[in-house]
């Protein structure tokens, strides 16, 4: 009753990052595949920050839902969250991805 070494908060949230880590790489499995297949080259398309197919290269880490977004001209960085992806298909060797909402830096 309240007499232990006091790590259990520690545990817990350790715990808590590997499970989610592992949900996020089942949810979006297929984006990971899609991205690994095309090497991070893409096209993304999304309405909010008026990006219409703009060419671009993702820096995404495996099991985690944040992804940033760089044009091919750098002059343009995007990080999106994969649970606003409403489209994630390949087709012709280039990813297509449509997102709802992104925040630009």
């Amino acid at each position: 009753m309240g007499y232990g070494n006091g790590n259990k908060p520690v545990a817990e949230s350790s715990r808590r990052a590997v499970k989610f880590m592992s949900l996020y790489k089942r949810a979006f499995a297929t984006f990971y595949t899609n991205a690994a297949s095309t090497s991070g080259n893409c096209k993304v398309t999304c309405s909010a920050l008026s990006l219409s197919t703009a060419d671009g290269t993702l820096t995404y880490r495996k099991g985690f839902p944040n992804i940033k977004w760089a044009s091919d001209d750098g002059a343009t960085n995007v990080y999106f969250s994969l649970r606003d992806m409403t489209n994630n298909i390949v087709s012709r060797g280039a990813h297509l991805l449509t997102f709802t909402k992104g925040r630009s830096v």
